[in-house]
């Protein structure tokens, strides 16, 4: 029933076990759907399959003149500020001026955007609120 109601099933396998997990999730009446990772992948690659498995995306957020937070926040793909800044504090959300914004999504480091701006997993999000 765990597996059931799981979002995503990972299973770490050795070469040659994939079909007997497969058989003993069939015979409990579940299909696998999950995600195959073998023992010897690295980490990170691990880790980014998962995400993308989710569609989800991780955003870190950071205080003026100060690193990154952590934890990072978990945003469905294609979020924009605005939905990040509603996940932070709804304040954030009404009294959004812009953002500044490293990472992939942004043209060049410390971009200026605005609430519409699509974020992409791995960027860094500084508020300024009005």
């Amino acid at each position: 029933s765990i597996i059931r109601e799981a979002d995503l099933v990972v299973a770490l396998v050795k070469k040659g076990e994939l079909d007997f997990i497969k058989r003993e999730l069939l015979e409990g009446g579940v299909v696998f759907n999950g995600l195959v990772v073998d023992v010897d992948d690295k980490v990170e690659s691990i880790k980014e399959n998962i995400w993308g498995k989710l569609n989800l995306i991780y955003v870190f957020t950071k205080s003026p003149g100060k690193k990154k937070d952590w934890p990072p926040i978990a945003l469905k793909k294609k979020s924009r500020v605005k939905d990040l800044a509603l996940e932070v504090h709804k304040d954030f959300f009404k009294k959004l001026k812009y953002a500044r914004v490293w990472g992939k999504s942004a043209k060049f480091p410390a971009m200026t955007v605005g609430g519409n701006h699509k974020l992409e997993s791995g960027d860094v999000v500084e508020f300024h609120i009005k």
